[in-house]
């Protein structure tokens, strides 16, 4: 209400003014002055600018300090509904807020993956835990993401909802960067996919897609993980243009994202490209990937190439940095991929010369490891 009458001051202000300026137009008609007339409009337009700006400021403060109130008043109904529990009103409650208000934040973060864990979920106790984090000020975005994925329909619109209207007074760090806005819209429509809420997924989808995500990834790339990154391909899957997908993950030039968008569509000319183009940025890991991928004893395949693949989604190649990947595991799923094309082509004098160039280069990837190994122990 406060609001309409603030844009009602505005039109009354102005009026007046101009108003001011109508009774005034007589006496200097009278006096015949073209140049004070001029004059005298100039004035008009600079007055009324700035006060609109004076009342668009205005507007914003007020707009905050509602924000801040009904945050507050969040606050005060969650202390009224659940100190109840440090009287002993309600002692029959599993999780008591006593036992709560007296663990660091990250105990209570234990809790919560807790209580999201397995199929028999109660969400009473997820939800009063979620009002306990935003109490404190710590519901952080992962958590936003974990919880979101264990709430039905109905719970799920309800935070969505409160999110809409204050997503800083929900989330934790909402206006630092770009990551709590792509990781908290990407887990919304994961969730609405998965509760078959197509249109409502959709339509976060079209609001963020380019100016928040893209943007985002693009601006902020080393805020996110090869996790988020690997939600992202997945959530966008079926949901926007294919080719506009690709357009764009192009743009964002981050060979995580690029690899794992390859690990799903591998045979797309677009992302090969900039694979080839961009060989130098990937890791000794996924270049053996792509090298064996196109090995025409393996590329002709199609049991040999979902093999190959899954070892590269196992081992996580698109989220992982090259130190953070078992050498020891991919080289041993490598060697029983290469005794099971050995056996698979049964002596073909054409898939020979093929194998044997898979071997050299496999015999290439691990004496490049063990030359790293003789330069760490020498110092060279």
């Amino acid at each position: 209400m406060q609001r309409h009458i603030i844009l009602g001051d505005r039109r009354i202000l102005s009026l007046g003014i101009r108003q001011f300026h109508v009774l005034n137009w007589a006496g200097i008609r009278d006096k015949g002055s073209s140049s004070d007339l001029l004059n005298l409009l100039s004035i008009d337009k600079d007055i009324e600018r700035n006060v609109n700006d004076r009342i668009n400021t205005l507007e914003s403060v007020h707009d905050a300090h509602v924000r801040d109130i009904q945050r507050l008043e969040s606050k005060l109904g969650y202390i009224e509904k659940n100190i109840g529990f440090l009287m002993g009103k309600r002692d029959n409650k599993k999780l008591q807020i006593e036992e709560l208000l007296r663990l660091p934040t990250w105990k209570v973060y234990e809790i919560v993956k807790v209580k999201c864990h397995g199929e028999n979920v109660n969400e009473d106790e997820i939800i009063m835990l979620i009002a306990h984090m935003i109490f404190r000020n710590s519901f952080t975005v992962d958590m936003f993401s974990r919880v979101i994925m264990r709430l039905s329909y109905s719970n799920v619109k309800k935070v969505h909802e409160k999110l809409v209207n204050d997503p800083a007074g929900i989330i934790k760090g909402w206006n630092e960067g770009y990551r709590c806005r792509v990781l908290s819209g990407l887990a919304l429509t994961a969730r609405y996919k998965m509760l078959k809420d197509y249109d409502s997924a959709r339509r976060i989808v079209i609001s963020e897609f380019r100016e928040v995500w893209i943007k985002g990834l693009i601006a902020k790339p080393n805020e996110f993980k090869g996790n988020d990154l690997k939600n992202f391909v997945n959530v966008v899957n079926g949901m926007v243009e294919y080719a506009y997908v690709v357009t764009n993950i192009v743009k964002v030039n981050d060979v995580r994202l690029v690899y794992t968008f390859w690990e799903e569509n591998w045979n797309d000319m677009i992302i090969n490209e900039w694979l080839e183009k961009n060989v130098d940025k990937l890791n000794e890991f996924q270049r053996f990937i792509i090298r064996a991928f196109n090995n025409p004893v393996i590329s002709t395949n199609s049991e040999f190439k979902g093999i190959l693949l899954d070892i590269s989604k196992k081992l996580k190649l698109g989220i992982y940095s090259g130190d953070d990947i078992n050498r020891e595991k991919f080289q041993v799923y490598l060697e029983l991929l290469i005794n099971d094309i050995i056996e698979g082509i049964n002596g073909d004098p054409e898939r020979v010369g093929y194998v044997r160039d898979l071997r050299k280069e496999f015999e290439g990837f691990k004496s490049d490891e063990h030359e790293e190994e003789l330069k760490e122990v020498f110092n060279v």
